[in-house]
């Protein structure tokens, strides 16, 4: 089996989905930022802020991570009304609580100023953010309640939520 179809076999892999606030950085600008550095140093920590991440579900998407199965991080936002969203992905290679896990090298330089270091409750390790087609977006379903990812995030201020991709759309 390639590495590539591992999602595919398995309709329970989740993925974590963050919702990029219209009041915060510019999605297209959180993603060149972190982009940035990726690929001059082959990685970025993108710091999340709010709720902290349960220790099940840090445990759940690093057991997937362990296990070689691809786990992304979407990140989405509104960029104009009705539901029109603009979506990026990245593979997650790490996600740890501690931001002494976190080497600070690996931040974007935005982070201090805005204040990430401090206010980020856990930190997911990542590569490069690609830019998402509508299809994919739209095949994303929430993991537990199986509604599509879109329409929730259309009606409610979620900002954060756990996804699997539909198989077809892979």
């Amino acid at each position: 089996m390639k590495k590539s179809e591992k999602t595919r076999m398995h309709p329970s892999v989740k993925h974590l989905f963050l919702r990029i606030p219209k009041n915060r950085k510019n999605i297209e600008e959180f993603c060149r930022a972190h982009n940035e550095v990726s690929t001059t140093r082959g990685a970025v920590w993108v710091g999340v802020t709010g709720a902290s991440l349960s220790a099940h579900r840090q445990r759940e998407l690093t057991q997937q991570i362990n296990a070689n199965v691809k786990t992304y991080l979407y990140v989405a936002q509104m960029v104009k009304r009705g539901g029109v969203f603009v979506a990026y992905k990245s593979k997650i290679s790490d996600i740890v609580s501690s931001r002494s896990s976190v080497d600070l090298e690996l931040l974007p330089a935005y982070y201090p100023q805005d204040d990430i270091i401090t206010l980020a409750r856990f930190w997911i390790k990542i590569n490069l953010f690609e830019k998402i087609g509508s299809g994919l977006f739209q095949s994303l379903r929430v993991a537990q309640s199986g509604k599509r990812a879109a329409d929730v995030l259309r009606r409610s201020m979620l900002s954060r939520m756990f996804v699997s991709e539909a198989e077809q759309q892979r």
